[in-house]
């Protein structure tokens, strides 16, 4: 192999190891140790200890290089210490429920009533989001990951499991890996939740990735999930409100299957332990497994599978080596380069990604099967791009970084508002109503921009008029009949200043609270972002704005403001959307424009 090809396959195969890193949890993985043993063993050293120094080393995992071996720093406080001492009251109610929960799960051994448990009290988490405060969310969001480690290791720790009945040797162990490496990983790490893409089976090693699996992921759109010990695979569900990886639906096709007859049953879910894929009795049963899983089939038009594969491939040959080239560049500051770098990035993304998506939509499908098989394959790049671009920040060069901070946000609520939006899009009656949806996709950023013009203008003039009078009054304190009299500020001149103030502060508490009623009307077409803490959202609201066209072609943008009322100024977001809009016509905008704080001022 010549060095230019070494450098790349090299490049890859570290970005695939901490990629797999970066999806460990000791709380819920069921064999992390050795999962970790193996992959450090197949990376050099260098590779080794950046990867544990940035991703495990934070989340309190040790590494004995010695020997190659795995413990662990005792871990935060626990689920039932942080109602006590850290959940707010709004989140009381929501916080009991989490403990009765686990109360729930450590007296039953049943799989099946595990996950109905869990599935129940993990979609109370979303209720109220969309009306919670700044302050709340952070602490939802960490009841929420307590509550979900909590449970993964009482689940870890069962020794009686019992599985449902079926035909395909499930058992407690299989149960176990998925309800934890599946199911909960997945709920826990939202789009971050690593699958495997068929570019990544086609690099692989094994023939049955390489060859089997790689075909059947592109032509079934499945969902390959690689947990410690074995290999799921699984279809998308007819109706897209249902989760693909669901424990309930994993659990109860079982119960079904086996009430029928020997191999009449249609599943959704397929899995082999990853020590067997080189059985050949074992993966024959496996291939019949996925031969009668049912999912989106060959009637798909083949413009629609091409978009798909370009999208796919756009992202792996270009997108990808752009993200995780070197940002060490001589004599150019590392802020600059990583601003520059997101700047290509989202370009690339939106004209080779974004905008193809739009026009296959448009112009290529017609049936409803195009419409789904569309959706499902987008998700799954997006899913994709999300996981890589997190591995991407986790870099010690790129921590803490807001612009790639922002663009994460952007990145997670592009693909929650693409679900969120889905019968607004992907549909033939979708497609009908294009401009009317359009429409109603762009409301919430022109009324933030009419409320901003508004209540900014009002709060320049003001400060504008308040400055003068400040000015004049210091002119005349300063002149020689002001200091030979020992003038100060006049009853009335305090008076007008108070009086100033007090407009002032009217104007920024109506000017908060439209804006706040604002995304309430438009909860539908914008999304409040509860992501894990991020910096520049600290003590802030942060919603995603659907951009472009009906919110498609184009990431959405952040509207950022404080939680209190005092501390907004709609003043300075008009002086800063004016200066945006004087620069865009008088260069093009900066990679870093890309990333400015508020909706009214990303291009």
């Amino acid at each position: 192999m010549d060095t230019a090809r070494q450098a790349v396959q090299d490049g890859y195969s570290e970005y695939y190891g901490r990629l797999c890193v970066g999806q460990i949890c000791p709380d819920l993985d069921i064999a992390w140790r050795a999962r970790l043993e193996k992959i450090f063993s197949a990376m050099p050293a260098p590779w080794c200890e950046s990867i544990y120094q940035e991703l495990l080393a934070p989340i309190g995992v040790l590494w004995s290089r010695k020997d190659n071996t795995f413990g662990r720093r005792a871990g935060d406080i626990g689920l039932k210490a942080f109602v006590e001492s850290e959940c707010p009251t709004q989140l009381q109610a929501l916080a009991a429920k989490c403990l009765a929960s686990v109360h729930a799960i450590e007296q039953t051994n049943s799989t099946i009533d595990i996950a109905v448990q869990l599935e129940g009290t993990l979609d109370g988490f979303q209720d109220g989001v969309q009306t919670a405060d700044a302050e709340t969310l952070p602490a939802r969001r960490a009841l929420m990951d307590k509550y979900i480690r909590t449970a993964g290791s009482i689940i870890k720790k069962k020794k009686d499991l019992q599985a449902p009945p079926s035909q395909r040797g499930l058992d407690a162990d299989v149960a176990r890996t998925f309800i934890n490496e599946v199911f909960l990983k997945q709920k826990l790490l939202g789009p971050r939740f690593f699958v495997l893409r068929r570019r990544q089976l086609e690099r692989a090693d094994q023939p049955f990735f390489r060859d089997f699996l790689s075909q059947q992921q592109s032509v079934r759109r499945l969902e390959i999930v690689y947990t410690s010990r074995y290999i799921f695979v699984l279809a998308a569900p007819a109706d897209v409100r249902d989760n693909t990886f669901s424990a309930r639906r994993f659990l109860s096709e079982e119960m079904v299957g086996a009430q029928m007859p020997a191999g009449s049953a249609s599943y959704s879910c397929s899995f082999i332990r990853d020590n067997r894929i080189d059985d050949i009795k074992r993966v024959a049963v496996f291939k019949e497994q996925i031969e009668n899983t049912i999912s989106l089939s060959s009637q798909v038009s083949q413009s629609v599978r091409d978009t798909l594969e370009r999208m796919e491939e756009h992202y792996d040959l270009r997108m990808r080596p752009i993200l995780f080239s070197s940002l060490v560049v001589p004599s150019v500051p590392l802020k600059n380069v990583i601003a520059q770098r997101l700047g290509q990035y989202k370009s690339m993304l939106e004209t080779g990604i974004l905008q193809p998506l739009k026009k296959c939509l448009l112009q290529e499908c017609a049936h409803p099967l195009d419409f789904s098989y569309l959706f499902t394959g987008v998700r799954q790049v997006l899913a994709e791009i999300i996981t890589d671009f997190a591995s991407f920040q986790s870099q010690s060069l790129v921590l803490g970084d807001t612009g790639a901070e922002r663009m994460q946000a952007r990145l997670q609520a592009y693909a929650q508002l693409l679900l969120k939006r889905r019968e607004r899009i992907f549909s033939s009656e979708a497609v009908q109503n294009w401009q009317e949806h359009s429409d109603a996709a762009a409301g919430p950023r022109k009324g933030l921009r009419d409320i901003i013009k508004k209540y900014g203008k009002q709060s320049l003039k003001l400060r504008k008029q308040a400055e003068h009078d400040e000015q004049e009054q210091a002119k005349e304190s300063d002149s020689f009949f002001g200091r030979l009299l020992g003038r100060g500020k006049t009853e009335d001149e305090d008076g007008a200043l108070s009086e100033a103030q007090l407009e002032m502060k009217k104007i920024r508490r109506a000017a908060h609270l439209e804006i706040i009623n604002l995304f309430t009307k438009w909860r539908d077409e914008t999304l409040q972002l509860d992501h894990e803490p991020m910096r520049f959202m600290k003590r802030q609201r942060c919603y995603a704005v659907c951009a472009g066209s009906n919110g498609l072609d184009k990431l959405p943008v952040l509207a950022v403001f404080p939680e209190n009322y005092n501390d907004f100024d709609p003043g300075n977001y008009l002086k800063m959307f004016m200066d945006k809009r004087r620069s865009a016509r008088d260069s093009e905008p900066s990679a870093q424009s890309a990333f400015a704080v508020t909706a009214v001022s990303e291009p």
